[in-house]
């Protein structure tokens, strides 16, 4: 960032500049800016405020005129609470801020994306590409997409060069992102998104994919959930909230008949998250009369949290 004198340090056999000198009256990126050391900050911060610095092995101070762009990955807010970023170069950074919304939250983008890669692809590996199919390209709009735009470039890269750009269609698809699919049915409509129950033959290979969904489990799910559980507040009845001393013992789980009135959820002298979660998420289904993916979206979370959600409270059989 910053150069170096001639014989700074060993292997400095000539003087070089920095970037923030060779930006000069232009623009610099920084990339990661989240991943920066603690003591490049400070020398960072100081060219920030003032335009100042000197290079390494020199007591010249140097003065610059850029631009500087930053980008990270990191919530640096939650990395200044931490102490890995400072507070000071934070909010210098922070004048002009810009968050790029992650794939899977403008997946109305993704059959563009998908014919900008595959014909590119196509180009470079001189094959034509016959298309994709709308049940493909809904497939590759209802995945998470962790990894945004590479992973989803890096998919259909693949799927072009080794199938030599034939037509795309979801049994293709399986193929390539297994771990994301559902299993082939019969007699019913396919369900996007969600643990496949197929068995695969590497058993190091079916724990790596089961730690990996298990980690999903976490906070942002709690949050989506009450945040529908709030915005449906004005439509839901409560009733039973006083102990009643004559109670019928509820029956089983799996004789349990959900309320015909689809926005009442019943909360009765048991207050756990849980039990108010699942009640949540019966309410949805019977609404949308079991529909998987419309209740997922009324709930606020991902199709393969609310399947995952399902197996925890036995609501598999239900609908």
């Amino acid at each position: 960032l910053f150069g170096h004198e001639k014989g700074a340090f060993t292997g400095a056999v000539e003087q070089r500049k920095g970037f923030f000198e060779t930006a000069h009256q232009g623009t610099i990126f920084l990339d990661e800016i989240g991943e920066m050391p603690v003591a490049t900050q400070v020398k960072l911060l100081r060219v920030l405020e003032s335009g100042e610095f000197s290079r390494v092995g020199s007591s010249t101070v140097l003065k610059v005129d850029v631009r500087v762009v930053a980008a990270t990955n990191r919530d640096l807010e939650y990395e200044v609470r931490r102490g890995n970023f400072r507070q000071d170069l934070f909010f210098r950074l922070n004048s002009v801020h810009i968050i790029l919304p992650p794939l899977r939250q403008h997946s109305e983008d993704i059959p563009l994306l998908v014919e900008a890669f595959a014909q590119r692809c196509c180009e470079k590996n001189n094959v034509d590409f016959e298309g994709i199919s709308d049940d493909a390209l809904e497939v590759l709009q209802n995945l998470p997409w962790h990894g945004n735009i590479r992973e989803l470039r890096n998919t259909i890269e693949t799927m072009v060069t080794l199938e030599q750009g034939e037509f795309i269609t979801p049994e293709m698809l399986r193929r390539y992102i297994t771990p994301t699919l559902p299993p082939p049915t019969e007699g019913r409509e396919t369900a996007i998104v969600h643990v496949p129950a197929t068995k695969h033959d590497d058993p190091d290979l079916n724990l790596v994919y089961r730690s990996l969904l298990e980690m999903r489990h976490d906070i942002t799910d709690v949050k989506n959930v009450l945040k529908a559980f709030v915005e449906n507040m004005p439509n839901m009845q409560f009733s039973n909230f006083v102990q009643q001393e004559e109670k019928a013992e509820e029956p089983p789980l799996s004789e349990t008949k959900v309320e015909e009135t689809t926005h009442r959820i019943i909360l009765e002298d048991d207050f756990r998250l849980e039990e108010a979660e699942r009640k949540l998420i019966i309410a949805s289904l019977k609404r949308f009369e079991g529909n998987r993916r419309l209740a997922s979206k009324a709930l606020g979370i991902s199709e393969r949290t609310l399947y995952r959600k399902l197996g925890e409270y036995n609501l598999t059989d239900l609908f």
